[in-house]
């Protein structure tokens, strides 16, 4: 019996305290513990205290009552989700055909679902924005009056279980050309309810087996099939968080701001531990962090998310290299390579730069796209603006929101794209294809020989009588410039074979006749080194 328990007996029982008195109170913890109580006030107190305390106990307490947990905070995520190694955040649905590969095999994930407005249907047709070089094709607005955030477990129900996968092996690169149906993985919604004081305590996914813990929920389901939308599921294997899947405790944040876009910021900062590398520590690596607004927009949680996984595919020396992504609470952002000496754009307005480093910058952009295309990837927004310059102002192409995999890619939706840069096929079908990317490029050309001067911003002499009361150019203009293949023109600091090339190759309506990306850093190599000869021929002359 526990002295708690024997002295409460003591005091209850006043017969026994001339026996107690008599014993050594400093040597004992019972009588220690009555000495402090033995005065018939104290007594008298006790005994009201435990009359109380009965009658509070004969009192029926006020019924536990559950309710539906309908919003989920970061607080809750790092209370209840982020113990289990197969949490792994704001994953979209469509994005677990990366992960999940046999039959019971599971993640768990963060679905935000919205209760949306009428949408207004906007046209494909290219319109202007007001601004003389922001013209876009319009984007449909989407209203939203209400968000409601779930747990589901992402359930593989496809094949008999791949006993030579290993889940914790899985990677990015693997899934660009998916060979698992998204239709194989079935979403079941768990349901969580509080008690009355908002503790999470009861988890299920039918309402007839309530859980008190997600791990009774997951032992019961390992064994015992469910059943959800008629198809039936086993919760096997949980696949662990991969290598590109970091921790917010892993980063820290800079002070300097490297740019904003419509989705959110970017900024700089520091790598802290790489768990890619034998125990998990390496000196703090800088990176670029760019950064969501809000986990509140399901359209910019999937923008970032089709970053990351193209992405985290690509190594090459001309390509922004991705070194993780964090989704498993808000703030969500892709961490990638820092380049500090920021976009080829910005660089060319404010730094001069002479002709061969200018084809080096051309050469080093064309040897990015060819990769990616190499890879089947269009990116579909190429311009000086998406290729940044890294210490040693090695050109990387970046910037893959819009980027498609595949050969050919039709717009079926409104999105806003920069239509000064858009191929002549691309304005009339809506088709993207490489060949599209090689005009881009022949813009990119353009652009680092105007010293970062964005295309068709105001009219060039040989287009001034089409326009001619017109300063700036607007969508209109540029698609009617475009049509009669009044091309923008190379000015004089431009090599005649690049300009020449240019012309003739690339800023052509025939898609067909138009080079490819290979032909074009052949072209360019030979400029280079040309360049460099003549380069060395005058320094020994000298």
């Amino acid at each position: 019996m526990s002295n708690d328990k024997r002295s409460k007996e003591t005091i209850c029982n006043p017969d026994d305290v001339n026996n107690m008195e008599t014993q050594d109170t400093k040597s004992s913890p019972v009588g220690e513990m009555f000495t402090q109580t033995s005065n018939p006030s104290n007594l008298s107190k006790e005994k009201d205290k435990e009359s109380e305390k009965e009658t509070q106990e004969k009192t029926p307490l006020s019924p536990v009552r559950f309710r539906r947990v309908m919003k989920i905070t970061n607080s809750d995520i790092d209370e209840y989700l982020t113990q289990y190694p197969f949490y792994h955040g704001y994953l979209l649905h469509e994005y677990q055909s990366m992960l999940l590969r046999s039959t019971g095999d599971f993640v768990m994930r963060l679905s935000v679902r919205y209760h949306v407005k009428k949408r207004k249907r906007a046209s494909r047709e290219p319109v202007d924005k007001t601004t003389p070089g922001k013209a876009v094709i319009a984007e449909g607005n989407m209203g939203q009056n209400g968000l409601r955030y779930n747990i589901v477990f992402g359930v593989y129900t496809g094949q008999p279980p791949d006993t030579s996968f290993n889940p914790a092996k899985s990677v990015y690169g693997e899934c660009l050309d998916d060979n698992h149906k998204s239709s194989d993985i079935l979403d079941v919604p768990m349901y969580v309810e509080h008690d009355n004081n908002g503790k999470w305590a009861q988890f299920y996914f039918d309402k007839k087996k309530k859980f008190a813990t997600i791990d009774e929920l997951i032992t019961h389901y390992k064994t015992n099939q469910g059943t959800h939308k008629d198809r039936k599921f086993l919760l096997l294997r949980g696949v662990p968080l991969q290598i590109w899947e970091l921790d917010q405790s892993q980063i820290e944040f800079g002070s300097k701001r490297l740019g904003e876009g419509a989705f959110g910021e970017v900024k700089s900062g520091t790598l802290k531990v790489d768990k890619t590398l034998p125990n998990n520590v390496v000196p703090p690596v800088p990176v670029a962090i760019k950064i969501l607004k809000s986990e509140e927009s399901k359209g910019a949680i999937k923008l970032i998310m089709h970053e990351a996984r193209l992405q985290l595919c690509l190594r090459h020396r001309n390509v922004l290299k991705t070194l993780g992504v964090s989704i498993l609470k808000s703030p969500i952002f892709i961490v990638t390579e820092f380049c500090p000496n920021g976009s080829l754009k910005d660089y060319l307005q404010k730094n001069k730069t002479d002709v061969d480093e200018k084809i080096r910058f051309c050469l080093g952009s064309a040897r990015g796209v060819e990769y990616l295309h190499s890879k089947l990837l269009i990116h579909r927004d190429l311009a000086t603006r998406n290729v940044l310059l890294n210490d040693s102002k090695v050109p990387k192409i970046a910037d893959f929101g819009l980027a498609r995999y595949g050969s050919s890619y039709k717009m079926t939706a409104s999105m806003k794209i920069p239509i000064r840069y858009l191929a002549p096929e691309v304005l009339t079908t809506y088709k993207f294809s490489q060949r599209s990317d090689v005009y881009s490029f022949g813009l990119v050309i353009w652009e680092i020989f105007e010293n970062g001067q964005e295309p068709y911003v105001k009219p060039q002499p040989h287009q001034e009588a089409l326009f001619p009361k017109i300063s700036a150019l607007k969508g209109v203009h540029v698609k009617e410039l475009i049509r009669k293949e009044l091309w923008v023109k190379f000015n004089s600091e431009t090599p005649p074979q690049i300009a020449q090339f240019v012309a003739e190759r690339i800023f052509v309506s025939d898609e067909r006749k138009r080079v490819t990306m290979p032909e074009i850093v052949v072209f360019l190599k030979s400029i280079y080194k040309s360049s460099k000869t003549r380069e060395t021929t005058t320094v020994t002359m000298g």
